[in-house]
């Protein structure tokens, strides 16, 4: 995959693109960039053509330090639409990702033709008040870094795969230093009215089996509140499903595109 930029209204947007099909948007995590779908990318890639970028204040994106909402990034992910000449576009978000896909499909229903959300709360929600004991132990963790790199690890995967990947926990000793980062933790808690209501996409909830912060339960009353919604389960998976299991993730998205 080659690193492009693209010129947007407000930001300079690092993106990649790989494949050949219908079209999927990735939209990553609050701590993380467009780096964390490497592998998903390549394994979905023979489906699809599979867009990766870093969102405003991540990555190799470039932008003016203002503060910024979830209408914002949707507005972000028009654009790099534009810039690329697709209509619209499957869109899957992870996580904090999840709420920016919910608000692209909110905002610019016309330009998600299915949206897929992994280990991510509903947009009308604060993820505190849906899983309080968790997102506490995250909390309380984080800010005894880089002490806690490991326990921090175990909340976004099961600890097989922290054995057999220890550079895992490295990283998460090595970002201490700007583990808090203000207005992502912002776009987190930035709630919207009557998102099901407002989402007339086809959607597919991709939730991980053993994650701690955002359990299945979380995603299964979302699954209750859309229209036209399928959950599925993925085994052994936790938070990063995206990093931790990408050949069987990119085979569940295939499958539905």
């Amino acid at each position: 995959m080659t690193l492009k930029f693209a010129d947007l209204e407000h930001t300079t947007t690092a993106y990649e693109c790989v494949g050949e099909g219908p079209p999927i948007l990735l939209m990553h995590g609050a701590e993380g960039n467009r780096h964390n779908f490497r592998d998903f990318s390549a394994e979905l890639a023979p489906h699809a053509t599979v867009v990766s970028y870093d969102q405003r204040g991540c990555g190799d994106t470039r932008y003016d330090g203002r503060p910024h909402t979830l209408e914002d990034l949707a507005a972000d992910a028009a654009q790099l639409l534009d810039h690329l000449g697709i209509p619209a576009a499957t869109t899957l978000g992870t996580s904090l990702g999840g709420r920016v896909a919910q608000a692209f499909a909110m905002f610019r229903p016309e330009r998600v033709s299915q949206l897929m959300l992994c280990n991510t709360w509903p947009i009308d929600r604060q993820l505190v008040e849906l899983n309080p004991e968790g997102l506490r132990k995250l909390r309380d963790l984080t800010d005894a870094l880089p002490e806690t790199a490991r326990e921090v690890a175990l909340m976004y995967y099961p600890a097989g795969y922290i054995d057999a990947h220890p550079v895992v926990v490295e990283r998460v000793r090595a970002r201490a230093a700007f583990a808090a980062r203000v207005q992502r933790r912002a776009l987190a808690v930035e709630s919207h009215e009557d998102p099901a209501n407002r989402i007339r996409a086809p959607v597919l909830l991709l939730s991980g089996e053993l994650d701690e912060i955002v359990p299945t339960s979380i995603m299964r009353g979302m699954a209750d509140t859309f229209t036209r919604a399928r959950l599925i389960v993925m085994p052994g998976a936790g938070h990063s499903a995206s990093i931790q299991l990408p050949q069987a993730m990119a085979q569940l998205v295939a499958e539905h595109l």
